[in-house]
């Protein structure tokens, strides 16, 4: 017998459309009606994951309780992870590592704090994408491959506050390799992975009104020289982005040049115009950790609780270093999965540190020398139901698709919270 779920949310990449019909039968997808590829895959994935079966002997009720004892006995302990989760799940995570008095690193990295907390911000919605923006600069990174939907949910129909005789401009600044198929984008402006970021240090020249000739010296200061025609087309492009009534930039969070580059090129401009900008990231939607952190502790990552204390630094308290440096005795990983640069820094830990991970099962774990506890949940927006953010941080609910009796994360939380 089939079931179907309506108006639900796929998980499988950033953009969380929430307007798909769901049928299956058992773990068996049937019909995704509206999904694209990438929301088939991840429904059909969810559903297979969905099983009771623990890999480990067991129940969970008694994991728990070894967790709770790791926990009391713990001098130094390191809660991490946080990525693909319901922002309740979150807060419940950032709860317990208030009351255990550990470390908090969810993995952003540094340099976005630094950057974000040096030159600010300017974002904006989707909706607002869809409905005003006349100018997309799309750096380094492709829109219509990460997100297979952009095109349908944010490009059509034309937005309301754009003029007609005006057509939207889509520009792709990066590598030519990137992209799938560059007749998507209005102007491509191939710049090599070794040069983006001295491209991206003479258009802000440009948009600073540095003439071609003073700007260029980046160049020779750098010792990169791009081609004329690369400096005539960033030359046009700092001239579009001034010019735009309402221009979006969309960048990797996973660039291949320094984040605060991106961070400088927005500031710099909003002195003069306007420009905001959506980081994009690959993979399963992830929601934004640092958003739940910064909201209940004051600080966007990589804190310590100390007694009344909550202490900041981006760089001594990030999660790889303190396991590089061996500064902890217990590290307790929550996550919808288990991306390869966790996987790897566990594989750090040797037989003295306790490893507990809670996941929901999609990511194998490989033997390891760290003693493991390993804990099965819910898939959040599959069995899970419960609020995510979006890239651009607008809220969404999530369905429950199929029912599981698998606990979900924020179950096992307040259980290690009592």
């Amino acid at each position: 017998m089939s079931s179907t779920s309506i108006d639900t949310a796929c998980r499988g990449c950033g953009l969380l459309c929430d307007d798909l019909t769901v049928n299956w039968s058992g773990q068996e997808l049937l019909l995704c009606e509206k999904g694209c590829p990438t929301a088939r895959s991840w429904f059909q994935t969810g559903l297979g994951t969905g099983s009771d079966n623990q890999k480990e002997e067991g129940t969970t009720a008694d994991k728990i309780e070894t967790v709770k004892r790791w926990l009391e006995e713990a001098g130094s302990a390191l809660l991490c992870g946080l990525e693909g989760l319901t922002l309740q799940a979150e807060s419940a995570l950032v709860e317990l590592a208030k009351k255990e008095r550990t470390f908090l690193s969810a993995g952003t990295s540094p340099d976005k704090i630094t950057s974000f907390q040096r030159y600010g911000g300017v974002s904006c919605t989707l909706g607002e994408v869809q409905q005003r923006a006349d100018f997309i600069l799309s750096a380094h990174v492709d829109l219509f491959s990460i997100w297979p939907r952009f095109k349908q949910r944010v490009l059509s129909p034309p937005g309301r506050f754009l003029s007609p005789d005006k057509p939207r401009s889509l520009v792709f600044l990066g590598d030519l390799k990137q992209l799938q198929d560059h007749s998507c984008y209005s102007e491509v402006i191939d710049v090599p992975t070794d040069q983006l970021e001295q491209a991206i240090i003479l258009l802000r020249r440009f948009c600073k009104g540095q003439s071609q000739k003073v700007a260029s010296r980046a160049e020779d200061e750098a010792g990169i020289a791009l081609s004329k025609a690369v400096t005539q087309q960033l030359l046009r492009l700092s001239e579009q982005l001034l010019a735009a009534d309402y221009p979006v930039l969309f960048h990797s969070d996973n660039p291949p040049i320094k984040p605060f580059l991106w961070a400088k090129l927005v500031s710099e401009i909003n002195l003069r115009s306007r420009l905001h900008s959506i980081t994009v990231s690959a993979g399963r939607a992830k929601g934004a950790a640092s958003e739940t952190i910064l909201a209940m502790t004051g600080f966007p990552d990589h804190i310590a609780f100390r007694n009344n204390e909550v202490i900041h630094d981006a760089d001594r308290f990030q999660a790889s270093r303190l396991i590089e440096k061996q500064e902890v005795d217990l590290v307790l990983f929550a996550g919808d999965t288990l991306n390869p640069n966790w996987l790897q820094l566990f594989q750090k830990l040797p037989d003295s540190v306790r490893l507990v991970i809670i996941h929901s099962g999609i990511t194998a774990i490989p033997q390891l020398a760290a003693p493991v506890i390993e804990i099965i949940t819910q898939t959040p927006g599959i069995h899970d139901a419960g609020t995510v953010l979006r890239c651009d941080g607008v809220p969404l609910p999530l369905r429950t698709v199929v029912p599981s009796s698998l606990q979900t994360v924020s179950d096992i939380i307040r259980s290690l919270l009592d």
